[in-house]
Parts: C-alpha cells; sequence; structure tokens
C-alpha cells in the first residue's frame, strides 16, 4: 500500500514539475508576413495557432504587411497562416517551435510569393531581404473575395 501511494506521490510532482516548466517557457514570437505576391495585388491572411479556428482575414496590400503574435510553449507550438489572392487559397506553417525556433529568435519574417513563402533574417532591412528557407504551400483551393475583409495598415 505505501509503495502505490508513493508512486501516485511521485507521479503529482513530475505533472506539476512539468507543468511549472511550461508556464514559465511561454513566449510570443511574431510572425510578420509581407506580400510580394504581385503588384497591385492584395493579400488576405489570417493565421492562428494550434488547434484555433482562423479569424477573420486582414486586407494587405502589395509591400504592405501583416503582423500576428504566435504564443509558444516549447515543443508543442506552431502557427499556421491562410493566404488568398486572385481567387486562389494557399497554406503554410509560419512558426513551428522545432524547426524554427533557432532561426527566428522573437520574429520570424515571411515574404509571400507565388512560388511559395521565404523565410528572411528579420534582422535586415524589409526590401533586401537574406533568405534562410524556402518553403512550399501547403494547401490549395479557391474562394469568393469578402467586401467585408480587414484592411491592415501598410508597414
Amino acid at each position: 500500500m505505501a509503495v502505490k501511494r508513493s508512486t501516485t506521490n511521485m507521479a503529482v510532482l513530475i505533472f506539476l514539475l512539468i507543468s511549472l516548466a511550461s508556464s514559465h517557457s511561454r513566449s510570443t514570437v511574431t510572425l510578420e508576413l509581407v506580400n510580394w505576391i504581385a503588384y497591385n495585388v492584395p493579400a488576405f491572411i489570417t493565421c492562428s495557432e494550434k488547434n484555433k479556428v482562423l479569424g477573420d482575414p486582414v486586407r494587405v496590400e502589395h509591400d504592405g504587411t501583416y503582423e500576428y503574435p504566435c504564443h509558444t510553449v516549447m515543443l508543442g507550438t506552431s502557427c499556421r497562416c491562410e493566404v488568398k489572392w486572385d481567387n486562389q487559397i494557399r497554406y503554410f506553417k509560419a512558426y513551428k517551435f522545432t524547426r524554427d525556433h533557432s532561426i527566428c529568435g522573437s520574429k520570424c519574417r515571411w515574404y509571400l510569393v507565388p512560388g511559395g513563402p521565404l523565410l528572411a533574417d528579420s534582422s535586415e532591412p524589409i526590401d533586401y531581404p537574406v533568405v534562410k528557407r524556402i518553403d512550399n504551400w501547403s494547401g490549395v483551393g479557391v474562394f469568393s473575395a469578402n467586401s467585408d475583409e480587414k484592411v491592415a495598415s501598410q508597414a
């Protein structure tokens, strides 16, 4: 009986320690998405964290930026973004802790181009990106533009 109680207490202690460590390792990574789809072509961007519903799309003009705060909790973190333009929908994983933590630090800057998003060094000027990685779009679709879309400010 004493062994069973000891094992239960140990399991509870381990759970509490892991929970405490996870809560202290929370931080935010800013996802900065720059619309380089095509001149004079707006993009409608929505990002979300793992297991959350995508919010309302934000209209981002060519050369404009959209920022999304991706809340991180170590290994379980991932944020994805949906990008719509010219009746097309594309998706990509904009942040995955194990893949991007060492590259991005506190900011991931993505340049959105038709062939796929480009992850750039966010410490470089926005008009002269140093590309760190080229990704593929992970989803394809068609959409109907809505006139009620939110409009992002130019950065």
